[in-house]
């Protein structure tokens, strides 16, 4: 399985570490599970089995180019039926830190039985 973390979809004057850590740690995990992850630095879209993206992208939204990004990633991976993974920086900043990742899955086309277990 081909997992890319997209880098761009963050905000050029971003200044939270734990935007950046969703797209990076994520793929250490997936690297660890013995997938193919990698990071993308770029404006471009990279083909994958499974997108991952920071930030949510609202259907009618400002137009910026870290947006835009993120609706071409979800539109794309719709199109051809592939997933997509959305995080939202507060995901390391709640109470419990020995929680290893909490996700937030996000796909109009996701059809198939998926179960997320927490240690």
């Amino acid at each position: 399985m081909k997992v890319v973390s997209f880098e761009k979809v963050i905000p050029q004057k971003n200044t939270s570490q734990e935007k950046i850590n969703i797209i990076y740690n994520f793929i250490q995990g997936v690297q660890a599970a013995g997938d193919l992850g990698s990071v993308n630095k770029t404006f471009d879209y990279e083909n994958c089995d499974v997108a991952v993206i920071q930030g949510w992208q609202h259907e009618k939204g400002k137009t910026a180019p870290h947006l835009a990004l993120r609706q071409k990633i979800i539109d794309t991976q719709a199109r051809h039926q592939k997933y997509t993974i959305t995080g939202d920086s507060n995901l390391f900043l709640y109470a419990n830190k020995h929680l290893a990742v909490l996700i937030l899955l996000s796909s109009m086309r996701y059809q198939a039985p998926f179960q997320i277990q927490i240690a």
